[in-house]
């Protein structure tokens, strides 16, 4: 019995160990960000950008000053190195925004060494576009929620 709670304290230990390590490279990583350049293209859109060395976050604000309400549009999201080379383009598909109103979105991108975001909005995808860039990359939020309530309970 004393061999079982021993190897059952190990294993505690091994993944507490995992746990927190999970927990300080997410902390060290976010908190590496910072502000980058970010242009919109479209007297609609306001885009903040930051971004640390192998991933980003674009806030983009659409304004409904136009006359039509802006819908079945996409946000382009262009992401450019310091030379400005193309990086990887990102869509996200807008709702419909009436005039006078505004809608928020937030773009996550996990390209390395983004120092320039653009930000347009287009009418239509390109079709050979993959499907990754159709969407807001994930961010690992449920697995530093899970790891610091478990390491909780053991303290």
């Amino acid at each position: 019995m004393d061999r079982m709670k021993k190897f059952l304290i190990y294993g505690l230990l091994i993944l507490a160990f995992y746990i927190f390590s999970q927990i300080m490279i997410s902390f060290a990583i976010n908190t590496r960000y910072s502000n980058i350049e970010a242009i919109s293209n479209h007297p609609d859109v306001v885009v903040t950008a930051k971004a640390a060395g192998i991933s980003g976050v674009a806030n983009v604000r659409i304004l409904g000053i136009e006359e039509n309400a802006i819908e079945g549009k996409y946000i382009q999201l262009d992401c450019y190195s310091k030379d400005n080379i193309l990086l990887g383009t990102k869509y996200i598909q807008t709702g419909k925004i009436e005039k006078g109103q505004y809608q928020d979105y937030e773009i996550r991108f996990n390209y390395t060494r983004v120092k320039k975001v653009e930000a347009t909005l287009v009418e239509e995808i390109p079709e050979n576009t993959p499907e990754e860039d159709t969407k807001s990359d994930e961010q690992m939020h449920g697995i530093a929620l899970i790891s610091v309530i478990i390491l909780l309970c053991f303290m």
